[in-house]
Protein backbone atom coordinates (compact mmCIF):
# COMPACT_ATOMS: atom_id res chain seq x y z
CA UNK A 1 0.00 0.00 0.00
CA UNK A 2 1.31 3.46 -0.90
CA UNK A 3 0.35 6.30 1.45
CA UNK A 4 0.36 9.73 -0.17
CA UNK A 5 0.74 12.73 2.13
CA UNK A 6 0.01 16.35 1.30
CA UNK A 7 2.52 18.15 3.54
CA UNK A 8 1.57 21.67 2.51
CA UNK A 9 -0.69 22.20 5.55
CA UNK A 10 2.07 21.06 7.93
CA UNK A 11 4.02 24.24 7.25
CA UNK A 12 1.32 26.92 7.25
CA UNK A 13 2.71 28.48 10.45
CA UNK A 14 6.53 28.64 10.39
CA UNK A 15 7.55 30.35 13.65
CA UNK A 16 11.21 31.03 12.80
CA UNK A 17 12.44 34.29 11.26
CA UNK A 18 13.59 32.37 8.18
CA UNK A 19 10.38 31.26 6.46
CA UNK A 20 12.10 29.58 3.51
CA UNK A 21 12.31 25.80 3.95
CA UNK A 22 13.44 23.66 0.98
CA UNK A 23 10.98 21.03 -0.21
CA UNK A 24 13.48 18.28 0.64
CA UNK A 25 13.68 19.55 4.23
CA UNK A 26 9.89 19.61 4.50
CA UNK A 27 9.77 15.96 3.43
CA UNK A 28 12.49 15.06 5.95
CA UNK A 29 10.71 16.96 8.74
CA UNK A 30 7.51 15.08 7.96
CA UNK A 31 9.36 11.74 7.99
CA UNK A 32 11.00 12.64 11.31
CA UNK A 33 7.72 13.62 13.02
CA UNK A 34 5.90 10.50 11.78
CA UNK A 35 8.79 8.40 13.10
CA UNK A 36 8.64 10.12 16.49
CA UNK A 37 4.93 9.40 16.80
CA UNK A 38 5.79 5.72 17.13
CA UNK A 39 8.81 5.96 19.45
CA UNK A 40 9.04 6.08 23.23
CA UNK A 41 9.29 9.61 24.65
CA UNK A 42 11.63 11.36 25.08
CA UNK A 43 12.75 11.00 21.46
CA UNK A 44 14.74 12.74 18.73
CA UNK A 45 15.10 11.84 15.05
CA UNK A 46 17.59 12.89 12.37
CA UNK A 47 16.36 12.56 8.77
CA UNK A 48 17.97 13.03 5.37
CA UNK A 49 16.94 12.14 1.85
CA UNK A 50 13.47 10.95 2.84
CA UNK A 51 14.65 8.49 5.50
CA UNK A 52 15.35 8.43 9.23
CA UNK A 53 19.11 8.10 9.70
CA UNK A 54 19.34 8.26 13.50
CA UNK A 55 16.79 7.82 16.30
CA UNK A 56 17.30 8.31 20.03
CA UNK A 57 14.33 7.35 22.18
CA UNK A 58 13.25 6.44 25.72
CA UNK A 59 15.90 8.58 27.45
CA UNK A 60 15.56 10.73 30.57
CA UNK A 61 16.31 13.91 28.64
CA UNK A 62 16.32 15.03 25.02
CA UNK A 63 19.99 15.92 25.40
CA UNK A 64 20.70 12.19 25.78
CA UNK A 65 18.30 11.46 22.93
CA UNK A 66 20.15 13.89 20.67
CA UNK A 67 23.51 12.31 21.48
CA UNK A 68 22.19 8.81 20.79
CA UNK A 69 20.46 9.82 17.55
CA UNK A 70 23.53 11.78 16.45
CA UNK A 71 25.80 8.80 17.01
CA UNK A 72 23.54 6.63 14.87
CA UNK A 73 23.40 9.28 12.15
CA UNK A 74 27.21 9.50 12.19
CA UNK A 75 27.45 5.71 11.82
CA UNK A 76 24.97 5.80 8.93
CA UNK A 77 27.17 8.36 7.13
CA UNK A 78 30.47 6.64 7.95
CA UNK A 79 29.15 3.45 6.35
CA UNK A 80 28.88 5.36 3.07
CA UNK A 81 32.48 6.50 3.02
CA UNK A 82 34.28 5.03 -0.04
CA UNK A 83 36.90 3.52 2.28
CA UNK A 84 34.12 1.53 3.99
CA UNK A 85 32.13 0.80 0.83
CA UNK A 86 35.24 -0.72 -0.76
CA UNK A 87 36.25 -3.03 2.10
CA UNK A 88 37.57 -6.30 0.59
CA UNK A 89 35.07 -8.76 2.06
CA UNK A 90 35.31 -12.43 1.31
CA UNK A 91 32.82 -13.51 -1.34
CA UNK A 92 30.73 -15.91 0.79
CA UNK A 93 30.61 -13.93 4.04
CA UNK A 94 27.13 -13.71 5.57
CA UNK A 95 25.31 -10.39 5.48
CA UNK A 96 24.99 -10.23 9.28
CA UNK A 97 28.72 -10.90 9.73
CA UNK A 98 29.52 -8.20 7.18
CA UNK A 99 27.32 -5.65 8.93
CA UNK A 100 28.84 -6.46 12.33
CA UNK A 101 32.34 -6.15 10.87
CA UNK A 102 31.52 -2.70 9.45
CA UNK A 103 30.17 -1.51 12.82
CA UNK A 104 33.40 -2.59 14.51
CA UNK A 105 35.58 -1.15 11.75
CA UNK A 106 34.07 2.35 11.92
CA UNK A 107 33.98 2.32 15.73
CA UNK A 108 36.59 2.45 18.49
CA UNK A 109 37.02 -1.35 18.64
CA UNK A 110 38.29 -1.72 15.09
CA UNK A 111 41.12 -4.06 16.18
CA UNK A 112 38.49 -6.74 16.83
CA UNK A 113 38.31 -7.17 13.05
CA UNK A 114 41.80 -5.96 12.05
CA UNK A 115 43.93 -8.00 14.44
CA UNK A 116 46.00 -10.86 13.05
CA UNK A 117 43.91 -14.02 13.19
CA UNK A 118 40.68 -12.03 12.94
CA UNK A 119 40.76 -10.15 9.63
CA UNK A 120 41.56 -13.35 7.72
CA UNK A 121 38.07 -14.69 8.55
CA UNK A 122 36.36 -11.65 7.03
CA UNK A 123 38.53 -9.96 4.40
CA UNK A 124 40.61 -11.11 1.45
CA UNK A 125 43.32 -8.69 2.53
CA UNK A 126 43.92 -6.62 5.67
CA UNK A 127 42.27 -3.17 5.41
CA UNK A 128 44.00 -0.03 6.63
CA UNK A 129 42.80 1.55 9.86
CA UNK A 130 39.98 4.11 9.42
CA UNK A 131 41.67 6.91 11.37
CA UNK A 132 39.93 9.54 13.51
CA UNK A 133 41.16 12.23 11.13
CA UNK A 134 39.67 10.42 8.14
CA UNK A 135 36.37 9.95 9.96
CA UNK A 136 36.23 13.64 10.93
CA UNK A 137 36.97 14.73 7.36
CA UNK A 138 34.18 12.51 6.03
CA UNK A 139 31.67 13.51 8.72
CA UNK A 140 32.25 17.18 7.90
CA UNK A 141 30.77 16.47 4.47
CA UNK A 142 27.40 15.47 5.94
CA UNK A 143 25.00 18.37 5.32
CA UNK A 144 21.27 19.10 4.92
CA UNK A 145 20.22 16.92 7.88
CA UNK A 146 16.86 17.58 9.52
CA UNK A 147 16.25 17.24 13.27
CA UNK A 148 12.84 16.42 14.76
CA UNK A 149 11.84 16.15 18.42
CA UNK A 150 8.69 14.96 20.20
CA UNK A 151 8.89 17.86 22.67
CA UNK A 152 6.53 20.69 21.78
CA UNK A 153 6.87 22.96 24.84
CA UNK A 154 9.62 25.57 24.87
CA UNK A 155 11.80 25.18 27.95
CA UNK A 156 15.09 26.33 29.36
CA UNK A 157 17.14 26.13 32.55
CA UNK A 158 18.06 29.43 34.20
CA UNK A 159 19.79 30.49 37.42
CA UNK A 160 17.53 32.48 39.76
CA UNK A 161 18.71 33.52 43.23
CA UNK A 162 21.58 31.02 42.94
CA UNK A 163 19.11 28.20 42.22
CA UNK A 164 18.73 26.17 39.04
CA UNK A 165 15.17 26.72 37.77
CA UNK A 166 13.33 25.15 34.84
CA UNK A 167 11.13 27.50 32.81
CA UNK A 168 8.56 25.81 30.56
CA UNK A 169 6.10 27.50 28.24
CA UNK A 170 2.56 26.67 27.24
CA UNK A 171 1.31 25.70 23.80
CA UNK A 172 -1.38 26.75 21.37
CA UNK A 173 -3.66 29.72 21.71
CA UNK A 174 -4.51 29.17 25.38
CA UNK A 175 -0.92 28.65 26.70
CA UNK A 176 -2.59 26.65 29.49
CA UNK A 177 0.05 24.11 30.57
CA UNK A 178 1.85 26.43 33.08
CA UNK A 179 -1.48 27.23 34.74
CA UNK A 180 -2.29 23.54 35.05
CA UNK A 181 0.99 22.96 36.91
CA UNK A 182 -0.17 25.50 39.49
CA UNK A 183 -3.63 23.89 39.62
CA UNK A 184 -1.97 20.55 40.40
CA UNK A 185 -0.11 22.23 43.27
CA UNK A 186 -3.36 23.64 44.64
CA UNK A 187 -4.93 20.18 44.67
CA UNK A 188 -1.88 18.61 46.34
CA UNK A 189 -1.96 21.24 49.10
CA UNK A 190 -5.67 20.73 49.78
CA UNK A 191 -5.41 16.92 49.80
CA UNK A 192 -2.28 16.97 51.98
CA UNK A 193 -0.13 15.39 49.26
CA UNK A 194 3.43 16.26 50.29
CA UNK A 195 5.71 14.81 47.61
CA UNK A 196 5.30 17.09 44.60
CA UNK A 197 7.29 19.68 42.66
CA UNK A 198 6.17 23.23 43.37
CA UNK A 199 5.48 25.41 40.33
CA UNK A 200 4.92 29.11 39.89
CA UNK A 201 3.43 30.77 36.84
CA UNK A 202 4.95 33.90 35.34
CA UNK A 203 4.88 35.78 32.04
CA UNK A 204 7.83 36.75 29.87
CA UNK A 205 7.41 38.65 26.62
CA UNK A 206 3.68 37.90 26.63
CA UNK A 207 4.25 34.16 27.05
CA UNK A 208 3.19 32.09 30.07
CA UNK A 209 5.91 30.04 31.80
CA UNK A 210 5.87 27.62 34.69
CA UNK A 211 8.93 27.74 36.94
CA UNK A 212 10.19 25.03 39.27
CA UNK A 213 13.38 24.17 41.11
CA UNK A 214 15.47 21.21 40.04
CA UNK A 215 14.46 18.32 42.30
CA UNK A 216 17.65 16.45 41.40
CA UNK A 217 20.80 17.26 43.42
CA UNK A 218 24.48 16.60 42.60
CA UNK A 219 24.15 13.42 44.68
CA UNK A 220 20.93 12.07 43.18
CA UNK A 221 19.45 11.06 39.84
CA UNK A 222 15.99 10.28 38.47
CA UNK A 223 15.36 6.65 37.58
CA UNK A 224 12.21 6.72 35.48
CA UNK A 225 9.54 4.05 35.78
CA UNK A 226 10.40 3.09 32.22
CA UNK A 227 13.93 2.19 33.34
CA UNK A 228 12.95 0.87 36.75
CA UNK A 229 10.53 -1.69 35.32
CA UNK A 230 13.40 -3.39 33.51
CA UNK A 231 15.07 -4.69 36.68
CA UNK A 232 13.01 -7.87 36.48
CA UNK A 233 10.95 -9.68 33.87
CA UNK A 234 7.24 -8.96 33.88
CA UNK A 235 5.03 -11.95 34.67
CA UNK A 236 2.69 -12.43 31.71
CA UNK A 237 -0.62 -12.31 33.58
CA UNK A 238 0.40 -9.37 35.79
CA UNK A 239 -0.60 -5.82 34.88
CA UNK A 240 1.99 -3.09 34.43
CA UNK A 241 0.74 -1.57 37.69
CA UNK A 242 1.48 -4.84 39.49
CA UNK A 243 4.82 -5.15 37.75
CA UNK A 244 5.94 -1.66 38.77
CA UNK A 245 5.02 -2.30 42.40
CA UNK A 246 6.86 -5.64 42.32
CA UNK A 247 9.98 -3.94 40.93
CA UNK A 248 9.79 -1.41 43.76
CA UNK A 249 9.37 -4.18 46.34
CA UNK A 250 12.39 -5.91 44.84
CA UNK A 251 14.41 -2.78 45.71
CA UNK A 252 12.89 -2.52 49.18
CA UNK A 253 10.62 0.45 48.42
CA UNK A 254 6.91 0.66 49.28
CA UNK A 255 5.48 2.81 46.50
CA UNK A 256 1.78 2.41 47.35
CA UNK A 257 1.12 5.81 48.91
CA UNK A 258 3.07 7.74 46.26
CA UNK A 259 1.24 5.92 43.45
CA UNK A 260 -2.10 6.65 45.13
CA UNK A 261 -1.22 10.36 45.29
CA UNK A 262 -0.23 10.47 41.62
CA UNK A 263 -3.29 8.57 40.41
CA UNK A 264 -5.80 10.63 42.38
CA UNK A 265 -4.24 13.90 41.20
CA UNK A 266 -4.21 12.73 37.58
CA UNK A 267 -7.84 11.62 37.90
CA UNK A 268 -8.97 15.03 39.14
CA UNK A 269 -7.16 17.05 36.46
CA UNK A 270 -7.61 14.44 33.68
CA UNK A 271 -3.86 14.21 32.97
CA UNK A 272 -3.34 12.77 29.48
CA UNK A 273 0.45 12.45 29.54
CA UNK A 274 1.61 10.51 32.62
CA UNK A 275 3.84 8.23 30.56
CA UNK A 276 6.49 5.99 32.10
CA UNK A 277 9.18 8.70 31.87
CA UNK A 278 7.02 11.15 33.85
CA UNK A 279 7.39 9.43 37.22
CA UNK A 280 9.88 7.17 38.94
CA UNK A 281 12.45 6.94 41.74
CA UNK A 282 15.25 9.07 43.17
CA UNK A 283 18.56 7.20 43.45
CA UNK A 284 21.73 8.20 45.28
CA UNK A 285 24.54 8.32 42.70
CA UNK A 286 27.19 7.48 45.29
CA UNK A 287 25.57 4.48 47.00
CA UNK A 288 23.22 3.51 44.11
CA UNK A 289 20.50 3.08 46.72
CA UNK A 290 16.90 4.09 45.98
CA UNK A 291 16.05 6.95 48.34
CA UNK A 292 12.36 7.59 47.65
CA UNK A 293 9.70 8.03 45.01
CA UNK A 294 10.29 11.01 42.75
CA UNK A 295 7.97 13.94 43.48
CA UNK A 296 4.97 14.41 41.21
CA UNK A 297 6.04 16.60 38.30
CA UNK A 298 5.08 17.57 34.76
CA UNK A 299 1.28 17.67 35.05
CA UNK A 300 0.65 20.39 32.48
CA UNK A 301 -0.96 18.28 29.75
CA UNK A 302 -4.25 18.10 31.61
CA UNK A 303 -7.51 19.99 32.11
CA UNK A 304 -8.08 20.14 28.33
CA UNK A 305 -4.77 21.92 27.61
CA UNK A 306 -4.27 22.01 23.85
CA UNK A 307 -7.87 20.99 23.23
CA UNK A 308 -10.35 23.29 21.55
CA UNK A 309 -12.87 25.13 23.69
CA UNK A 310 -15.93 23.40 22.21
CA UNK A 311 -14.71 20.05 23.57
CA UNK A 312 -14.41 21.16 27.21
CA UNK A 313 -17.10 19.28 29.12
CA UNK A 314 -17.60 16.55 31.70
CA UNK A 315 -17.16 13.17 30.03
CA UNK A 316 -18.07 9.69 31.31
CA UNK A 317 -14.63 8.41 30.25
CA UNK A 318 -11.39 10.40 30.12
CA UNK A 319 -8.22 9.10 28.48
CA UNK A 320 -5.37 8.34 30.84
CA UNK A 321 -1.85 6.95 31.21
CA UNK A 322 0.07 4.91 32.23
CA UNK A 323 -1.73 1.88 33.64
CA UNK A 324 -5.25 2.05 32.17
CA UNK A 325 -6.90 3.51 29.09
CA UNK A 326 -9.34 5.64 31.11
CA UNK A 327 -9.04 7.49 34.43
CA UNK A 328 -12.35 6.01 35.51
CA UNK A 329 -10.68 2.56 35.34
CA UNK A 330 -7.33 3.66 36.71
CA UNK A 331 -8.79 5.19 39.88
CA UNK A 332 -9.77 1.67 40.97
CA UNK A 333 -6.05 0.94 41.45
CA UNK A 334 -5.85 3.37 44.38
CA UNK A 335 -5.31 1.31 47.53
CA UNK A 336 -6.51 3.78 50.18
CA UNK A 337 -8.85 6.37 48.70
CA UNK A 338 -10.47 6.96 52.10
CA UNK A 339 -7.51 9.02 53.34
CA UNK A 340 -8.32 11.81 50.87
CA UNK A 341 -10.71 14.46 52.20
CA UNK A 342 -12.29 15.53 48.93
CA UNK A 343 -14.55 18.06 50.64
CA UNK A 344 -11.42 20.20 51.07
CA UNK A 345 -11.47 20.67 47.29
CA UNK A 346 -14.79 22.51 47.47
CA UNK A 347 -14.20 26.12 46.42
CA UNK A 348 -11.07 25.23 44.45
CA UNK A 349 -12.83 26.20 41.23
CA UNK A 350 -13.00 29.81 42.47
CA UNK A 351 -9.23 29.83 43.06
CA UNK A 352 -8.74 28.25 39.63
CA UNK A 353 -10.90 30.98 38.12
CA UNK A 354 -8.65 33.67 39.62
CA UNK A 355 -5.58 31.91 38.23
CA UNK A 356 -7.10 31.74 34.73
CA UNK A 357 -8.15 35.39 34.86
CA UNK A 358 -4.52 36.48 35.12
CA UNK A 359 -3.72 34.88 31.75
CA UNK A 360 -4.18 37.05 28.65
CA UNK A 361 -4.44 33.84 26.57
CA UNK A 362 -7.50 32.32 28.25
CA UNK A 363 -10.77 33.65 26.83
CA UNK A 364 -13.66 34.33 29.19
CA UNK A 365 -15.75 31.58 27.59
CA UNK A 366 -12.92 29.03 27.91
CA UNK A 367 -12.37 30.07 31.53
CA UNK A 368 -16.06 29.62 32.36
CA UNK A 369 -16.10 26.13 30.82
CA UNK A 370 -12.96 25.05 32.68
CA UNK A 371 -14.22 26.35 36.02
CA UNK A 372 -17.59 24.62 35.53
CA UNK A 373 -15.85 21.37 34.54
CA UNK A 374 -13.58 21.41 37.60
CA UNK A 375 -16.50 22.10 39.94
CA UNK A 376 -18.47 19.20 38.48
CA UNK A 377 -15.46 16.88 38.82
CA UNK A 378 -14.98 17.81 42.49
CA UNK A 379 -18.68 17.29 43.27
CA UNK A 380 -18.57 13.92 41.53
CA UNK A 381 -15.65 12.83 43.73
CA UNK A 382 -17.37 13.96 46.93
CA UNK A 383 -20.62 12.24 46.01
CA UNK A 384 -18.90 8.98 45.03
CA UNK A 385 -17.10 8.87 48.39
CA UNK A 386 -20.36 9.46 50.28
CA UNK A 387 -22.06 6.68 48.31
CA UNK A 388 -19.17 4.35 49.17
CA UNK A 389 -19.54 5.10 52.88
CA UNK A 390 -23.31 4.46 52.77
CA UNK A 391 -22.74 1.16 50.97
CA UNK A 392 -20.20 0.07 53.60
CA UNK A 393 -22.68 0.84 56.40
Amino acid sequence: MILKLDIKDFFDNIVTENKEIPESAKIDLTIAMITLKYTQSNSVCYAKGGQAIGIGAGQQSRVHCTRLAGQKADNWWLRQCPKVMNLPFKEKIRRADRDNAIDLYIGDEYMDVLADGAWENIFTEKPEVFTKEEKREWLDKLTDVTLGSDGWLRKKWVIQNQRRVLLKSGSGESQQEPLNEVLANMICDRLNIKNYVKYQCSYQEDHAFSACDNFITPNTELITANMFMKIKKKINHHSYYQHYKECCQEMGVDITESLDDMLILDFIICNRDRHYNNFGMIRNVNTLQIEKAAPIFDSGTSAFAGISENKIKTLPLNESKPFCKYHEEQIALIQNIERYEFQKLIGLEEEFNELLQRSPFITASRRDKLVTWLGERIRMLCESKMKRKVTEM
